[in-house]
Order: C-alpha cells, then structure tokens, then sequence
C-alpha cells in the first residue's frame, strides 16, 4: 500500500464594474475566496484506489464553505476500470446566466437577496477496452445523479413586465442521467456512437416541472479515415438533440428534435496542410422552424424567445496551415 499526500493554497478573484446608467453600481461586484485543500490518494492494492479530498473557502461575501469529494477506483484487469465517486460543490450568484446573455444584459435587475447555489453529486462509470480479431473495440457507460439547492432562477412574475428579476428557487433542482458509448478503430478508419440521457427537475413555490432547454436525449455518430503515409484524413459527424422543454413560449411547449452533420478534410503535401472544415451543413437554424422574437421592432417591445437550436446555420472554412 502507497499513500499520495497534496497539500495547497488557492486564490481567486472576481471583479465586474458595470456602467449601465441606472443600474450599473448596483450590478457591480468584487469576490475575493481565498482557500485551502488537502488531497490523500491512497494505492490500496494492484486493483483498488481511494482518493479523498477537502477543499476550504472562505469567500468575501457569502460566508465559508467546505466542499469534500471521494473517489474510488478499481481496474480488476487491464481491460476493465470501474470509477465511482461523489462530492459538494457551491457557486456564487452573478448575473451571467444564460437568460441575461441572451437579451444583452438588457432589463436585468441586479440580483437582490439571493443566496449561494450548493451542490451534491454522484457518480459511477465503467470502460472496457479489447480488441475482437483486427478491431479495436472501447466501450463507456457511465450513471450520474447531482442534487442543487437555491438554484437561481428568473421570476416568472417579472417577464410580463420583460424584465429579469433573480431570485432563488424554493425547492431543490433533481438530475439524473446516464451515458454510453462505442469506439470502433480498424486499420485507417474509426468510428464512434454516443448517446445521453439527462433528465432534470426543478421543484419551486410548490410545484415539480422538468428543467426548461435541456433535452432529454443527445445522439451523435463520428466516422473517421486517416492515411499518415497518405498525408491526408477526412471526417463525417452527425449528431441529433432530442425535444426540449420551453419555458415562456407563445407557440409550443416542447421544441422539435433537429440534426447537425459536419464534415472536415486535410491534405499534406510537405509541409504544407490544406484543410476544409463544414460545419452544420444541413442548415440547421431554429428560424427555419419559427421566428425567434416577438413583436415588432419597429414599432413597440421586442422579446427574445428561448433559444434551442442553433443560429448561425450553415458555415464552411478551409485554410493552409505550414509544418515546421
């Protein structure tokens, strides 16, 4: 048995000076969380490692927290790791949420009595790797569960007005979930499958819903051809992102299902790369589906409504990069 002992100091900094007229003072902050940890691995035997660590912050603000992780490994082959482990996590509030980014920090109150979010979080993972004739073959699976209290969250009562207004969820935000995946290598070319599943709910003034623009299923395919004596490689990936819940939404609930396919190809010659990137190249834009506003700019107020698919649609670059 073989002990691992890490013990050090960590610093950071926060500091965000906003000049918005009106609100931009109130908006302002300055974090400042000094902290400390200790980590102790220990090499229990050839098969089985524990990790355990212990972190201390103290943050200018918010008070101090302390955040313990564990960790255990266990490889009972060289084909075969099993991983399980869990911790505590917190983050600060700030206004760099997802909904403020999307309107341009635009009618975005300054966050009022709002407390950390804190965390806890399992998860459990097994890979295998082995070859079956002239294929290798590696396979992934992994379970996850996180449980996030104070979650912050944007005041329904306050988009009427199309306004943001932060403030703490009442109940506690549930995620689970799994993932699984496939690579296949045979001589130049490989291929890959994956698929995820995440299913989270939120709890808030009584009532359970499932967590807006998150989709419950995410399936993706990469396949891959490269020739170093050739000097040249190409690449097809596909990937599809099932329904999401939308939250606020005059037309539908749930959103559909889309496809996004890229493709990338290089060529050597000496020194010289010639390179071709696509990128969505089936053109998908949640504006091919419905507009993303409501109202008319011209005339009266324009509201931004959830985005769930990408914006900028179909985009190719290429290029020559020189070896030295």
């Amino acid at each position: 048995m073989s002990q691992t002992l890490v013990v050090g100091g960590v610093w950071s900094q926060e500091h965000l000076t906003d000049r918005t007229p009106g609100v931009g003072s109130a908006r302002s902050y300055r974090f400042r969380v000094p902290g400390g940890f200790v980590q102790d691995e220990w090499r229990l035997s050839e098969v089985w490692r524990l990790l355990t660590s212990v972190r201390l912050d103290r943050h200018n603000r918010y008070g101090t927290f302390f955040t313990p992780r564990l960790s255990l490994m266990a490889r009972p082959s060289e084909a075969v790791t099993v991983r399980m482990g869990g911790g505590i996590g917190f983050k600060a509030p700030t206004v760099f949420v997802e909904e403020s980014e999307e309107r341009g920090f635009q009618n975005v109150r300054p966050l009022g009595n709002v407390v950390v979010e804190t965390a806890r979080s399992a998860s459990c993972d097994v890979n295998w790797k082995a070859g079956i004739g002239a294929v290798s073959v590696t396979l992934n699976t992994a379970l996850y569960v996180t449980w996030l209290d104070h979650a912050l969250l944007v005041d329904p009562d306050s988009l009427s007005g199309d306004v943001l207004f932060f403030r703490n969820a009442t109940g506690r935000t549930f995620a689970r979930g799994g993932e699984g995946a496939v690579k296949l290598a045979f001589a130049d070319f490989k291929a890959s499958l994956g698929y995820t599943y995440t299913y989270a709910t939120e709890t808030d003034r009584g009532t359970r819903y499932e967590v807006p623009l998150n989709p419950r299923h995410v399936f993706g395919t990469v396949l891959f051809w490269e020739n170093e004596e050739f000097g040249a490689k190409i690449g097809v990936e596909n990937y599809w992102t099932g329904p999401q819940r939308l939250d606020d939404h005059p037309a539908r609930s749930r959103s559909p299902g889309y496809w996004v396919t890229g493709i990338l190809g290089e060529k050597a010659w000496g020194r010289l790369r010639f390179f071709v990137n696509g990128e969505n190249l089936t053109d998908t834009r949640q504006t091919r589906y419905e507009p993303i506003i409501t109202g008319n700019p011209n005339n009266g107020p324009v509201r931004l409504l959830p985005i769930y698919a990408p914006l900028e649609g179909r985009v190719v670059n290429g290029g020559i990069r020189v070896v030295w």
